[in-house]
């Protein structure tokens, strides 16, 4: 009888990413967490305890946690500046890195990072949860053509998406999100959700896009409301909000009927398939935690089966986003 391989992850960062994650990656009986790593040591104590575990995972320093043979994984929750130098020093210790949105603070820096990575030919994959999830993986394969219950000659081309996202925060409870310094702000923290399901709809980027980003008292965009065209007629209206909730279904309109992603549709529990003569059908999955144990079951997945990157969610359309 074989025995599951399990891997070391050190989680980087113990701000409100470093403080969610971990619990759901806990459930996982193929990981274990090894390492904590903050600035501030108090900060990976407290997160420890939290957590149950004990003060000997707790780090200061970078290299010190990252670069010890029981890692496996590095999980950044560290903000999005500091990202792309982080990927690259993991990736030159032979670690493989698990990213929080937002990717890295531009295309330049992201570019670099998947180079590095590539050339040292360690595993690097964006931490956009939401591909992972039950239902997302089901609406891909209807927008893909393969899905055995709704095929798309049924369903139909989509024509116009429109969802919107709020995460109320403040710069007390996360204040690096409200911070322009550290690349904050609505646009990388909670807009890449809308981006990204237009991303599994339409499969590919926009053609041209039009909108808003409004800047709050904080000097970071807190709203974004945005519309994509793509080639063929396609559209979608996205909106995204950091100072408020907004718990609204996204709906899909096909060319034969509809699909609505009950919210929240980022990590949605229900959809519902109306096409035209036919009876509503819905679709249901209970939730997991809060949803970021599928992304550590992808992580794991790759590293058995010996791929440097996730076919499900590639590089290359984590470059494209960016």
């Amino acid at each position: 009888m074989t025995t599951e391989r399990v891997f070391g992850w050190a989680i980087v960062g113990t701000g409100l990413m470093g403080r969610l994650f971990p619990p759901d990656l806990m459930t996982r009986k193929e990981a274990k967490v090894v390492s904590i790593i903050s600035r501030n040591r108090e900060s990976a104590l407290k997160l420890a305890k939290l957590h149950g575990l004990d003060e000997s995972v707790c780090f200061d320093d970078f290299e010190s946690g990252v670069n010890r043979k029981e890692v496996d994984v590095v999980y950044l929750a560290t903000p999005p500046s500091e990202h792309a130098r982080e990927i690259q020093l993991a990736s030159k210790f032979g670690k493989a890195v698990l990213c929080e949105k937002p990717f890295t603070a531009d295309a330049d820096s992201s570019r670099a990072a998947i180079k590095t990575v590539r050339e040292n030919g360690t595993f690097l994959m964006e931490a956009l949860f939401s591909h992972w999830t039950p239902l997302w993986l089901q609406l891909r394969r209807i927008f893909e053509g393969n899905h055995p219950d709704f095929p798309l000659s049924e369903v139909g081309k989509p024509l116009h998406l429109t969802c919107s996202i709020g995460i109320p925060q403040s710069p007390e409870g996360a204040p690096s999100l409200f911070d322009r310094s550290l690349n904050g702000g609505a646009l990388g923290a909670v807009s890449v959700y809308p981006i990204n399901l237009c991303y599994v709809v339409f499969g590919k980027k926009p053609s041209s896009f039009e909108g808003k980003l409004e800047e709050g008292d904080s000097k970071v965009d807190e709203v974004n409301e945005v519309t994509f065209h793509y080639e063929g007629g396609g559209k979608a209206d996205w909106r995204g909000f950091i100072r408020k909730k907004d718990a609204e279904s996204a709906l899909i309109k096909t060319e034969k009927g509809e699909i609505e992603v009950e919210a929240p549709w980022w990590y949605p529990s229900k959809i519902r398939v109306r096409i035209q003569g036919r009876e509503e059908v819905v679709v249901e999955e209970k939730p997991q935690g809060k949803g970021y144990g599928f992304e550590v079951d992808e992580v794991h997945r790759c590293l058995r089966e010996g791929k440097r990157e996730s076919p499900l969610f590639p590089l290359s359309t984590t470059q494209e986003i960016t």
